[in-house]
Order: C-alpha cells, then structure tokens, then sequence
C-alpha cells in the first residue's frame, strides 16, 4: 500500500510516523527534504519538552515523586503483515 502527503500539511504525529518509518518516493529538491526533516525534527522536540512539563505538573498535581511518569515518545511498533 503507498499513501501520498502533502508532508507541510500533516498532523505533527504523522509527521513523526514518517520521520521514522516512511520511505520517500520523491522529492522535488534535496534541500527541501533537508528543511522539512530539520523543521520536523524541532517540532517533535518542542512536543517531547511540553509533555514533559505536563506530566511534572501531573506528578505534581497528584503527589508524585521520581521520573515515573516522564518519558519519551514511543517508538512505533513494526507489525508484520500478511
């Protein structure tokens, strides 16, 4: 199955997907497949810092001590398909 994006437009968790799994078909130049995984690349970062914060808050919130609840985001899991 292929699925085509307009990659600017994408929600940022697709964006993260495809940073990850996706195997571009095209590009129109090297330097904006370089500027779109730079701009996603920052974006995904920027969100980890903020969930980060929320789940402080959280922990916080709720008495919480220790890094329990902080994480990273997931990594997507690879299922095979038949």
């Amino acid at each position: 199955m292929v699925d085509v994006s307009t990659l600017n437009k994408t929600d940022t968790s697709l964006k993260y997907r495809l940073f990850k799994e996706g195997k571009p078909v095209y590009w129109s130049s090297e330097k904006l497949k370089n500027r779109w995984e730079r701009t996603t690349y920052l974006q995904l970062l920027e969100l980890k810092e903020l969930h980060n914060v929320y789940l402080r808050k959280i922990k916080a919130s709720l008495g919480i001590t220790g890094k329990s609840l902080e994480t990273s985001p997931k990594e997507p899991t690879k299922t095979s398909r038949s």
